[in-house]
């Protein structure tokens, strides 16, 4: 398989590569083929040898393939909180600006009111006088 490698950070400047691993029979891991044969005692001696190293070889390989998924997965553990956190500072801004246009439509629903009840008084002013020369 390919190389995989995760960007870890907006800029693409960091990232997490977990190297492929060539787990085949015959390959730099695993140095036993599928043409090995134990007929007799040298060749049962060299598969051994082969199986022996065949073993550390591929456990290596897991190790440097669990490592890699285990910074893949702190890697999405950070990502996740961070995207958590930055929903939730765009909610408070979001509810922190709904809370000011509220304020703003209340103090202009109480000068309209202010204003009706001035111009109620001022009606109301007039007809008191005019009432008094009547």
């Amino acid at each position: 398989g390919a190389t995989i490698t995760a960007i870890t950070d907006t800029k693409a400047e960091n990232t997490i590569t977990i190297p492929s691993q060539d787990l085949s029979l015959g390959g730099p891991n695993v140095t036993l083929t599928d043409t090995q044969t134990i007929s007799t005692a040298a060749d049962a001696a060299s598969a051994v040898v082969a199986i022996e190293a065949s073993l550390a070889n591929v456990s290596t390989a897991l190790s440097e393939i669990g490592s890699g998924a285990s910074n893949f997965e702190g890697a999405r553990e950070f990502a996740e909180l961070l995207s958590n956190s930055t929903e939730v500072g765009i909610g408070n801004l979001v509810d922190a600006d709904i809370a000011a246009t509220q304020a703003d439509l209340i103090a202009q629903q109480i000068r309209q009111q202010l204003g009706l009840h001035t111009l109620s008084i001022a009606n109301g002013s007039r007809r008191s006088i005019l009432n008094l020369f009547r």
